[in-house]
């Protein structure tokens, strides 16, 4: 019984098998803990039922993992409420399936959880059903909402990632490289250093009078005769 299941060290678990977990009347499942479900072998699970899964007490099932889940009968998984699917590490929904997910009562999926989800396979989230999504948390029942074609798992990576700036322009390195001469030519104004455009600098300015140069209008010299 459970007083006795209590009892037992954690390290004894590690002789049970699927037969002798199958033998095991349900209520002597309440006296099981974390460390004792640690130590049982995989295989062992083979022999849980519902009625075992159902006496089974939440923190317990933090001693579930991967390899235990997959050994597991489908039909064990109608023992499940939401306070032990919140105490199972997020690594042991890697052992469920689509036949494990159909049996879960829907209260259940009241406990999972974003990390939960991300560890969850494609063939377990399509197997999904509404009325389970009905009784997850709005976070995780919005994962639901936004599910890609791979199963979720993108929906959880899109969820946990910043979104992205629709309102901002692909860049052009054409357009970027153009755009930085003009704005320098700019900058640089008319004055020193603006760009020579081959227009001489004293064009359509008029001469300067110079006060020593001779006068057109006045007569000429007068040159004295070679005698």
């Amino acid at each position: 019984d459970a007083p006795m299941m209590e009892n037992m060290p954690p390290h004894a678990m590690e002789g049970m098998d699927a037969d002798m977990m199958a033998n095991m009347p349900p209520e002597a499942m309440g006296g099981m803990d974390a460390p004792m479900m640690a130590n049982m072998p995989p295989e062992a699970m083979e022999g849980m039922d519902a009625d075992m899964m159902g006496a089974m007490p939440p923190d317990a099932m933090q001693g579930m993992d991967g390899p235990m889940m997959e050994n597991m009968p489908p039909e064990a998984m109608q023992g499940m409420d939401a306070p032990m699917m919140e105490m199972m590490p997020p690594h042991a929904m890697e052992g469920m399936d689509a036949p494990m997910m159909t049996n879960m009562p829907p209260p259940a999926m009241g406990g999972m959880d974003a990390p939960m989800m991300a560890n969850m396979s494609a063939e377990c989230m399509d197997a999904i059903l509404p009325e389970q999504v009905a009784e997850m948390s709005p976070t995780v029942a919005g994962m639901m909402d936004v599910a890609t074609d791979d199963g979720g798992m993108g929906a959880l990576g899109d969820a946990l990632d910043p979104a992205p700036m629709d309102d901002v322009a692909p860049m052009d390195p054409a357009s970027d490289a153009l755009s930085g001469a003009m704005d320098q030519a700019a900058d640089q104004g008319a004055g020193a250093g603006a760009p020579d455009m081959g227009v001489p600098a004293d064009a359509g300015e008029a001469p300067m009078d110079d006060p020593n140069a001779p006068d057109p209008n006045a007569p000429p010299d007068e040159v004295d005769p070679i005698v």
